[in-house]
């Protein structure tokens, strides 16, 4: 008989330790299946592999000959799933746009008002990536590109150098706060 360790990671990272025969389930019979989940991710998490789980334990028992058969069955009725989702999508925009032109200029007007401010207000900004290499090193030290630039230009003891004075002024500031 074949066995394998329980996959439940507890929220702190805390791994179970439990081993049990195995029987196509992930978690331990003893402790962890059927615990509900803490949170909304973990219960959606949860619910598929509760969900794989069933399906594998089902598909474990056919022969290969109906292993295919299924597999054919469902990609069909993905395809003509896929077909009538596209085609409703079709219809809807059709629809949409009959109504547009049916409006009147200031009723357009209007309408692409609301989606622009609707836009604004969804989008949010990138910041812009720095493209020299002092930008690039003043955002890691939050410093000014000026610094980043003289840091750049300055040679390997004087940084140490620097670098030393810094970490011992942080060792003073740590001994007068305490």
């Amino acid at each position: 008989m074949t066995y394998t360790r329980c996959k439940f990671v507890s929220p702190e990272g805390q791994e179970c330790d439990e081993w049990f025969p195995v029987d196509g389930e992930k978690f331990c019979p003893k402790y962890h299946r059927g615990i509900p989940a803490t949170n909304g991710n973990d219960l959606q998490k949860q619910t598929y592999i509760d969900a794989c789980n069933k399906v594998r334990s089902i598909a474990a028992t056919l022969s290969f000959e109906q292993l295919d058969e299924h597999i054919q069955k469902l990609e069909a009725e993905f395809e003509e799933l896929k077909a009538t989702l596209k085609r409703d999508i079709l219809q809807y925009r059709a629809v949409r746009s009959e109504r547009i032109e049916k409006m009147t200029e200031d009723e357009r007007r209007e309408l692409r008002k609301i989606k622009i401010q609707h836009e604004v207000h969804s989008k949010k900004q990138a910041e812009p990536k720095p493209k020299t290499i002092e930008g690039k090193l003043a955002k890691v030290l939050k410093t000014s590109e000026s610094t980043a630039k003289d840091m750049l230009s300055m040679d390997f003891d004087s940084l140490m150098e620097k670098y030393k004075k810094a970490k011992d002024q942080d060792k003073q500031d740590g001994i007068q706060n305490t």
